[in-house]
């Protein structure tokens, strides 16, 4: 299954790949995320987020979201 590339274009669409995912382009978040998260710790609660996504997601990702105050 999958693609037959040869190394050049498997780098290329790899790179493409790569860059997409590791902003936040492609992620939304519900409109009623980030009040919930406010209110939750308005209330004291304490929140976290649980990923089993590399570190982009935390440094790039989160932040470009909002999620990571």
């Amino acid at each position: 299954s999958g693609y037959d590339y040869d190394d050049e274009t498997f780098e290329k669409v790899f790179k493409r790949i790569y860059s997409v995912f590791g902003s936040a382009a492609p992620y939304t978040i519900f409109p009623d995320s980030q009040p919930f998260l406010r209110w939750a710790r308005s209330k004291g609660l304490i929140v976290g987020i649980v990923s089993n996504a590399e570190y982009r997601y935390q440094d790039v990702i989160l932040p470009a979201l909002g999620l990571n105050k």
